[in-house]
């Protein structure tokens, strides 16, 4: 389950950033996830996705590869 969070952030290239609180087994994970609800043209494809940090949840996979968390502050939860 998701639900909107007080974050937000605009990235030059793709447009403002809508970010969102994962909650798993009753569990908050803060800004686990984002989306660009109105990307730029360039970038409109990514429009209706949504993308997850890695770093707060016990496993991430993509098509069946587990995924690491990358580091640094880009990590997840702030």
């Amino acid at each position: 389950m998701r639900r909107p969070s007080r974050r937000d952030s605009v990235c030059g290239w793709k447009g403002g950033a809508a970010y969102f609180d994962v909650i798993v087994a009753g569990e908050v994970l803060r800004d686990a996830a984002w989306s660009y609800p109105e990307p730029t043209a360039s970038f409109a494809l990514l429009r209706g996705l949504i993308a997850f940090y890695a770093a707060p949840f016990e496993a991430c996979f993509v098509d069946g590869q587990r995924v690491a968390p990358q580091g640094g502050r880009s990590a997840g939860i702030t």
